[in-house]
Protein backbone atom coordinates (compact mmCIF):
# COMPACT_ATOMS: atom_id res chain seq x y z
CA UNK A 1 0.00 0.00 0.00
CA UNK A 2 2.82 2.42 0.85
CA UNK A 3 4.59 1.70 -2.42
CA UNK A 4 1.41 2.42 -4.37
CA UNK A 5 0.88 5.66 -2.44
CA UNK A 6 4.47 6.71 -3.15
CA UNK A 7 4.06 6.01 -6.87
CA UNK A 8 0.86 8.09 -6.92
CA UNK A 9 2.63 10.98 -5.18
CA UNK A 10 5.54 10.81 -7.60
CA UNK A 11 3.12 10.81 -10.53
CA UNK A 12 1.29 13.85 -9.12
CA UNK A 13 4.62 15.64 -8.68
CA UNK A 14 5.60 14.91 -12.25
CA UNK A 15 2.26 16.22 -13.56
CA UNK A 16 2.63 19.37 -11.47
CA UNK A 17 6.10 20.04 -12.88
CA UNK A 18 4.83 19.51 -16.42
CA UNK A 19 2.08 22.07 -15.75
CA UNK A 20 4.57 24.52 -14.26
CA UNK A 21 3.15 24.20 -10.76
CA UNK A 22 6.22 23.51 -8.71
CA UNK A 23 8.01 25.08 -5.76
CA UNK A 24 11.28 24.66 -3.95
CA UNK A 25 11.56 22.29 -1.00
CA UNK A 26 12.04 25.29 1.32
CA UNK A 27 8.87 26.95 0.02
CA UNK A 28 6.95 23.71 0.45
CA UNK A 29 8.14 23.21 4.03
CA UNK A 30 7.30 26.81 4.89
CA UNK A 31 3.79 26.33 3.53
CA UNK A 32 3.35 23.10 5.53
CA UNK A 33 4.60 24.76 8.73
CA UNK A 34 2.28 27.74 8.25
CA UNK A 35 -0.71 25.46 7.66
CA UNK A 36 0.15 23.38 10.72
CA UNK A 37 0.50 26.50 12.89
CA UNK A 38 -2.79 27.94 11.63
CA UNK A 39 -4.60 24.71 12.43
CA UNK A 40 -3.28 24.91 15.98
CA UNK A 41 -4.28 28.56 16.17
CA UNK A 42 -0.73 29.81 16.49
CA UNK A 43 1.17 32.50 14.71
CA UNK A 44 4.37 31.50 13.08
CA UNK A 45 7.63 33.33 13.52
CA UNK A 46 9.56 33.98 10.35
CA UNK A 47 12.81 32.03 10.07
CA UNK A 48 16.00 33.97 10.69
CA UNK A 49 18.44 34.27 7.83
Amino acid sequence: EQAIALLKLLNLGEKSREEGRSMSADAFLEKVRARHASRRGETMALPRK
